[in-house]
């Protein structure tokens, strides 16, 4: 698989319900979030990630939950976040606007986010992988990431990772590993139980066992090579064994 180009995607949210709206289908504790812009998830039933989000408060006032208005930033809408977030709100009082095509908005997106600069950093912008196959606990970054609120209330897929996360049931781990030789994507074969989710120019997206510490892990034209991790820039680096 090919990472594709970006259909980036920012929804305005408003309206009596905006508070409930929200406080219900994203993982991040509305009633924490003040005027930063804050990274969290949209689950599906099953505690999979459906949409990652970036999500600001326009409207912030302390302790006061009428009148919020909300901008929901997604970095590729391939899922159609916007007809989500239309079907799901048919029974409350928002009003949920595309306000993509804004020129501020646009210049603003187009300099905060940027996916490839994040994936050499180690981070991985799941709206760019299939669809609904990653729990949040199976993420590297997960251990250090706040934007799952374990503790705030129901939302939606919240008692599957809740329960994932407490009895520590994660088994698998995605990180990206860096090919010191630029290989095509075509030559690249992981050994058994190693999937590699993506590639794009030469960092891959690979999910394994969460035991894994250092191993012969993929090989190209039948030579192995060896996977060792670069603290310096964060990722896995697979270098000539």
């Amino acid at each position: 698989m090919i990472i594709e180009k970006p259909k980036r995607l920012i929804v305005h949210i408003s309206g009596p319900d905006s508070f409930d709206f929200i406080q219900n289908i994203i993982t991040f504790d509305v009633k924490r979030l003040k005027s930063t812009l804050r990274n969290c998830y949209i689950l599906n039933p099953q505690g999979k990630i459906k949409f990652r989000i970036w999500i600001e408060n326009i409207n912030y006032k302390e302790n006061i939950k009428e009148n919020f208005e909300y901008e929901l930033y997604c970095t590729n809408n391939k899922n159609d976040l916007f007809g989500y977030l239309k079907n799901y709100a048919e029974l409350s009082e928002v009003k949920i606007t595309d306000v993509t095509h804004s020129s501020y908005q646009k210049d603003y997106m187009d300099d905060y986010f940027d996916f490839f600069d994040g994936l050499r950093n180690g981070i991985i912008d799941t709206n760019f992988l299939d669809s609904e196959t990653i729990f949040p606990s199976e993420l590297a970054e997960d251990d250090c990431f706040d934007g799952v609120h374990y503790d705030k209330g129901c939302f939606i897929g919240q008692e599957v990772v809740s329960r994932i996360k407490h009895r520590q049931l994660s088994k698998k781990k995605i990180t990206v590993f860096k090919l010191v030789e630029k290989n095509n994507c075509k030559d690249i074969k992981l050994i058994k139980n190693f999937e590699l989710l993506a590639e794009y120019d030469g960092l891959l997206i690979v999910k394994f066992k969460r035991d894994f510490q250092e191993k012969n892990l993929i090989h190209n034209n039948n030579l192995y090579k060896i996977v060792k991790f670069n603290e310096a820039n964060n990722v896995w680096e697979v270098v000539s064994g």
